[in-house]
């Protein structure tokens, strides 16, 4: 996609986004992380921002003063890309390993996420949607502007096709078709192009049981 094409590409992925968040009540300050200490869980639900990787950080290295594994679950349909991308990272590198379990959607930065599991589980009705990273709106048309945007996103968007291609079974073009095509893949179709490890209809956690009154 040349630097043209991408910056009107996504001037219209950004129409498209403010319109899907008027209508399901989505913002950038909508996402919450939430942990329980005793399952050793943590929960990523909604948009991201630099607020929710501080909250990520805090919960997951608290979660490390002990070597014992920790669950992921993620549903997000993605938002700052940076602090997406930084999530990623700090759980790729993180001293114990980290299951990710997909449910309800992962699209753009919440896929990417999904991604950095050590193993990767799917909720049977999860989908999972591609598309390039875009930015804020701008009235800005002039020459110099238009090289800057196009520059950085292109930037990011190979950062982005990386990652897809380390963790899956998709080749480079498959990658940049899908995001070209806003493609949106199955619990099952995710599993068979490698972005799932398998879907499970149980969830992995040692919740502890009640105990009974006497």
């Amino acid at each position: 996609m040349n630097k043209a094409r991408l910056f009107w590409h996504s001037r219209k992925t950004r129409s498209q986004d403010k319109h899907e968040t008027e209508e399901y009540g989505y913002s950038d300050d909508s996402g919450e992380i939430i942990h329980d200490e005793k399952t050793r869980t943590i929960g990523f639900i909604g948009g991201i921002n630099q607020k929710q990787l501080a909250n990520f950080h805090t919960s997951l290295f608290d979660f490390f003063k002990k070597s014992k594994p920790i669950t992921l679950f993620i549903c997000s349909y993605g938002g700052d890309i940076s602090a997406a991308t930084a999530i990623y990272d700090l759980i790729k590198m993180s001293p114990v390993p980290i299951t990710t379990i997909g449910y309800g959607h992962l699209a753009s930065g919440g896929l990417i996420i999904y991604l950095a599991g050590s193993k990767r589980l799917l909720l049977p009705q999860t989908r999972l949607i591609f598309h390039w990273a875009v930015g804020d709106s701008h009235n800005e048309l002039d020459e110099d502007f238009l090289k800057r945007e196009s520059g950085y996103f292109l930037n990011i968007n190979q950062a982005l096709k990386k990652i897809i291609e380390e963790n899956t079974k998709l080749s480079a073009r498959q990658i940049k078709k899908f995001m070209h095509d806003f493609k949106t893949l199955s619990a099952e179709e995710a599993v068979r192009y490698g972005l799932a490890h398998e879907i499970t209809r149980t969830l992995p956690v040692n919740f502890q049981k009640p105990k009974r009154k006497k």
